[in-house]
């Protein structure tokens, strides 16, 4: 599954599920976050940009286009992962080495850019935000 290719609805559902997990509420409560999710691993590919504040997350806005520009703000966190490493991701029981993106980085199947301090300050809520993204996704895909 191509997380990049959610529409609107789709993201304002994830939005909305991800907001009613006690977990991510509590994990986020200090967090003051934006956080990219791409897939792929190039410079250009597509992304999801997080933003998260205070136990929620505020928005969720699909980057698709140029990055070249100057209007363009890298996310403080960007973790990019192969289109393996998603659509292994996304299913019910993920295999070992693609079930988070720590274990995903050791294999090169992800990579973890931005800030490392944020990153391990966050770890909880960016952790908790992958696993309920898994779990609703999971959840909409047709067999």
């Amino acid at each position: 599954m191509n997380i990049a290719a959610l529409n609107g609805k789709e993201l304002k559902l994830l939005l909305e599920d991800i907001n009613k997990d006690p977990e991510f509420q509590l994990a986020s409560r200090h967090t003051f976050l934006e956080l990219a999710l791409g897939y792929g691993l190039d410079y250009f590919d597509p992304q999801l940009v997080f933003t998260i504040a205070g136990g929620q997350i505020v928005k969720i806005e699909p980057i698709l286009e140029d990055r070249s520009g100057l209007t363009y703000s890298a996310p403080q966190v960007t973790i990019k992962g192969t289109p393996e490493f998603w659509g292994k991701f996304l299913t019910p029981m993920p295999p070992p080495y693609f079930n988070n993106c720590s274990s995903g980085s050791m294999l090169g199947s992800v990579v973890i850019s931005g800030s490392e301090e944020l990153h391990a300050a966050y770890f909880w809520a960016i952790f908790r935000l992958m696993e309920v993204m898994r779990i609703v996704l999971v959840g909409q895909q047709k067999p």
